[in-house]
Formats: C-alpha cells, structure tokens, sequence
C-alpha cells in the first residue's frame, strides 16, 4: 500500500468526521434539554361544579432557564412577516385604548360618510391557544426567519411535554398536537401569525372564514334597529345585545362608544374594590393616611379611570366622579358623610378627578400624534384631527390642558419633559383658584406648594 493512498484516505476520513461534527453543532443549536420542555400544569376552579373539568383555569409552570429564552422576542419579531394593520394586540405602541377608539371612529366613519350605520359581530375564539395549528405556524415563519429559529421555536412548542398535578400527585406525561403555551412570551406572537390572514379574509369574504373553533355561546350581534337579520355561526343563532364590552369599553349598537355604562361601570368597580380595601386596612384605623392614599391611588383610582382618556366625559358625570373618590378619601381619612376633602386631597397631594381626565386625554393625544406609521391609529389621525369629522379624538382635544399645550407649543414638537411642566402650571393654576374661592377657607391657610405635605 502507498503512502499516499493511505494519506488520502485519512484525510477523507477526517473530512467526513468533521463534517459530521459541523451538522452535530448545527442541530445541538436548534435543541434544547428535556426538562426545559416540561410544563408542570395546576388546574384553578373558577366557579360551577368541581367535578367538569372546563370549569377549570390550567395554569401552568415551566424551567425558570426556558424562561431565558423570552430573550428571542425581539428576533422573533424581526424575522417575523408584517402583521396585519388591524393587529394590535401584544404589540407596541398599540394599547386597548388604541383598539376600541379605531373601532368607534371606522364606525363614525361608515355613518357619516357612507351613510351606513353598521351591524357588528363580536367573535369568541373557543380555547384560542390550545387549537393553534402549529405547523401553520412555522409554514409562514419559513420563508423569512433563520433556520436556526425556525428549529429552536419547533424544539420549543413541539417537544413540550405536559403532566397535570392535582393534590400533590402528577399525571403520566402527554405531548399536545396542537396549541402553544400560554405561559411563554413567544405564544401571543406566534398567535397573530397563525391568525395574520384574517383580517383580510374577514374584509373580502364576511362571515364565511372565520376559524371553525369559535363559541357562539361567546358571540353576540350589536345591530342597529333597522337591521331585523338573524345572524347564526355554524347552526347557532348568535344572540343580540343592546351594549357589549369590547376591551373593557361599553359599545352600543351602531359602534357608539357608551360613556354614561363606562361611567357608571368604574364607579361600581372601584367602590366595590374600594370596600375590599377597607376591610383589610385602607380605613382610617388601619394604615396610615399616606400609605391608605397610595393604595387607593393604584389599585381604586385606576379601575375610575379606565377608559376616560377616549370619552367624552360630561359634566355630569365628572361630578359622579368626584363623589365616588370623595367617599373613598372620607374612608381613609375617617371624614363625616358632609366633610370636605378639599384639605384631604391638598395634603396627600391629589388632584381632582376632572383633573385627571384632562391629563388623562391629553397624554393619550400626545401618545396618538407619535403613534408609529404602521399603526392603524396613525392611519386615521389626519382626518380624526379635523373638525369635520366630529371625532372622539377631536371632542377630546378640546379639554382646557391640551388648549395649553396647543398655544404654548407646536403640538408635533411637544415632548414628554414639557408636557410635565404643562401640567404642573395647569395643577399650580387649579390650586390657586380654589385657594381664593371664597368657600376654601380652611385651604388658604394651607401650604401654597404642590407636594406632599411634611406633616404626613
């Protein structure tokens, strides 16, 4: 046998060695370990019979290192197709506000421009996550991420193994065919790829694309009077309402948005919240004042105020407003059921509630006129700013703060530093006014400064 023979096959055997080596390394880096796959499923009983399983919540709990993994988020995104306009939910620079407010206004839009009230069906997608089809999925992300991605995500959602625990015991393991975890921050993404073509189905073909998992028992039909038609999916008849919640927002038949339900609705939720509180220490035997203030602040003042920044709220209602938190104040300070809180609020440096609509609204104004370009509000915002279109952005824009921030500055060129000092001269101002009104008093005698007050 010659030498070089002998060398060559050597070298040929090392060439193939390496290869294999390489491809090794290309598949170890689309693998993750079998623990980090492992969803450890706890069922929580919502209400009903404990012996149906659907009245059951599965929560479930995964690796904390497959948490890391939350890092590919930004990637996923970037090697992701474009989404839908009409997407915006578990996006940025999108919020529920952003959602409901395009809703209304499309509305508006199709009533006063082409004089056509519209019928609207709310949608209930039966088990959304758990009938995800993934190979769908992965089927749209081919022609545009990385293989590398690609194989990690399916390592991810394909390789997840489930075990049910009850009572300290755990079920035999079981792999899902379809469905993504709700527990992963991936998963919401991933669900508006495998839902991205909708919208434009819905635009072109109706009612006759919709997903064949949804509910409709969940369903309903906001009609206008002039529509008699029954609407039915898959055999049933979708039900009627004369209002349905659509984020949280009360919408009446027409695609009006109802604020006089909106108000009424927030008072009874942060009075409802308001009396849990009291019971364990936001009273004026519990917790100090301050620390009473602060929950008070976060937890029942943010269930009054959801969904102001979009209304059109009356005076009217600002009044209910005010009551509501006057009572909640006269709790925590142990007022009488006459007292004023006036000093109550100066001293835990509070501001009035038609104080913060006014912030409220214009701070969502601001937020809409930097809206990214591919969001559907910034689509619409040239004509919502007009006075022809007799928008909610327009109503809104209309409140005495955002006037201020319209004749002190270029409204494009408003930032968030000087918004702040806007407001703070607005509250300054407000608070000078009620000083020398001739029924405080009490309040002229206090500190003229915003602030808390030392002696809390």
């Amino acid at each position: 046998m010659k030498a070089g023979s002998l060398s060559e096959k050597r070298i040929s055997s090392l060439e193939a060695k390496r290869l294999e080596l390489i491809d090794m390394f290309e598949n170890s880096v689309s693998y993750t370990p079998l623990t980090w796959c492992v969803a450890q499923v706890i069922p929580i009983h919502k209400k009903g019979s404990v012996s149906d399983p659907s009245n059951f919540h599965p929560i479930s709990l995964t690796s904390t290192f497959r948490k890391i993994l939350k890092c590919l988020y930004s990637t996923l995104e970037g090697e992701s197709p474009d989404l839908d306009i009409a997407q915006g939910g578990f996006r940025s620079s999108r919020s529920t506000l952003d959602q409901t407010l395009c809703l209304v206004e499309t509305c508006s839009i199709l009533r006063r421009k082409h004089k056509t009230t519209p019928t609207l069906a709310f949608l209930d997608i039966k088990s959304a996550y758990d009938t995800v089809d993934r190979e769908h999925i992965w089927n749209t992300l081919q022609p545009t991420a990385s293989p590398e991605l690609l194989g990690l995500l399916r390592n991810l959602f394909d390789d997840v193994h489930i075990e049910v625990i009850v009572s300290n015991a755990s079920s035999y393991r079981f792999s899902p065919t379809t469905g993504v975890l709700q527990v992963s921050i991936l998963s919401p993404f991933l669900y508006s790829l495998y839902i991205n073509e909708l919208p434009s189905l819905l635009r072109s073909q109706a009612l006759d694309a919709v997903p064949t998992t949804n509910n409709p028992s969940k369903c309903a039909i906001l009609a206008p009077g002039s529509d008699t038609r029954s609407y039915s999916l898959y055999g049933t008849v979708l039900p009627r309402q004369t209002s349905l919640s659509h984020l949280g927002i009360p919408i009446s038949p027409g695609g009006y948005l109802n604020t006089n339900e909106l108000v009424q609705n927030n008072i009874n939720k942060a009075l409802q919240t308001m009396n849990q509180m009291s019971a364990i220490g936001v009273n004026h035997k519990g917790f100090n004042q301050l620390l009473s203030v602060r929950f008070y602040t976060l937890i029942v003042r943010s269930q009054l105020e959801y969904g102001l920044a979009i209304s059109a709220v009356s005076s009217s209602n600002i009044t209910k407003f005010e009551t509501c938190q006057t009572q909640c104040i006269r709790r925590i300070f142990g007022g009488g059921s006459r007292s004023s809180t006036k000093i109550m609020l100066h001293l835990t440096n509070q501001p009035t509630m038609k104080e913060r609509v006014h912030r409220l609204q214009a701070k969502f104004l601001f937020r809409s006129i930097n809206a990214p370009e591919d969001t559907l509000l910034s689509q619409l915002l040239a004509y919502l700013r007009t006075y022809a279109s007799l928008s909610q952005w327009y109503k809104i824009s209309k409140t005495p703060l955002w006037q201020r921030c319209c004749a002190s500055h270029e409204i494009d060129d408003l930032d968030s530093r000087t918004f702040n000092t806007i407001y703070h001269e607005y509250l300054k101002d407000n608070l000078n006014a009620r000083r020398n009104a001739t029924n405080s008093l009490l309040l002229s005698a206090c500190r003229s400064k915003l602030g808390i007050d030392p002696i809390l």
